[in-house]
C-alpha cells in the first residue's frame, strides 16, 4: 500500500472534487481517503500514478508522497 497527501485545498477538501477524481482513475476506486488529513492510501500496483497526478492537478490539487 502507498500513501499520498493532497495539497492545494488545505482549508477544506471538497469531497465532490476528490470523489470525481477517484472515479476517473482506474484502480483508485478501492483507495481509502481520509478527508480530514487529505491522505489517500491505495495499491500502487493497480494505479497509473501519472494519470492520478494529472487528474488531481486538473482540479488544482497536487499529490505529495508520504514515506
Amino acid at each position: 500500500m502507498k500513501k499520498m497527501r493532497l495539497k492545494g485545498m488545505e482549508d477544506q477538501l471538497d469531497y465532490s472534487v476528490v470523489d470525481r477524481c477517484v472515479k476517473t482513475v482506474n484502480g483508485l476506486e478501492a483507495a481509502h481517503i481520509n478527508m480530514s488529513t487529505g491522505e489517500i492510501t491505495y495499491d500502487s500496483s493497480c494505479v497509473d500514478e501519472d494519470l492520478m497526478r494529472e487528474t488531481f492537478a486538473k482540479e488544482g490539487l497536487t499529490l505529495e508522497e508520504i514515506k
